[in-house]
């Protein structure tokens, strides 16, 4: 591996692997969209950061390109934290989980009965590998598009062009 494959991996791995691992928390999960979401666009936005830094150091522009190249690798690392934390938790505390949370379902008037049935029926399930699978392939695909954006916004924010070496003063011919 070369120096720039390890130094785009850093921001990638340290960014994702920790908002991934946040957003699989339940405390988290439960404002899916919201919170996970922003998540995926700050590790995106965080991971633009430093990589800017790495290319400034470097003499490297930092530019939309190598942006979303960071984001999009931040997202897959994000994707694949969230899905083992998540699928952990609910492993290993989706019973505690469901009786925790259902209660509060059943308390909603507004919550149709079948949808009250089909939730129930899933958590009496528990964690199966179709249910990995879908969660993993949404998860991944999600956390690349976001973290991407984040990517994205990190590139307008941090662009940095490389230093021009100052030309000649007139009449000195560089040799």
């Amino acid at each position: 591996m070369n120096d720039s494959a390890s130094d785009i991996l850093k921001p990638a791995i340290l960014c994702g692997g920790a908002l991934g691992f946040l957003a699989g928390l339940p405390v988290f999960d439960l404002f899916n969209c919201c919170t996970c979401c922003s998540m995926g666009i700050g590790a995106g936005f965080f991971a633009a950061f430093l990589y800017s830094k790495t290319c400034v150091r470097a003499g490297l522009p930092f530019d939309a390109g190598r942006a979303a190249g960071v984001g999009a690798l931040t997202g897959f690392f994000w994707g694949l934290s969230n899905v083992v934390v998540s699928t952990l938790v609910s492993a290993a505390f989706g019973e505690v989980l469901a009786d925790w949370f259902m209660p509060i379902l059943e308390g909603n008037p507004s919550m149709p009965p079948e949808l009250l049935d089909q939730i129930e029926l899933g958590m009496e399930q528990g964690v199966t590998a179709v249910a990995i699978v879908i969660d993993a392939v949404i998860t991944l695909s999600l956390g690349v598009v976001f973290a991407t954006i984040g990517g994205l916004i990190g590139a307008a924010v941090f662009k940095s062009e490389p230093a021009v070496p100052a030309s000649p003063e007139p009449g000195n011919p560089v040799t």
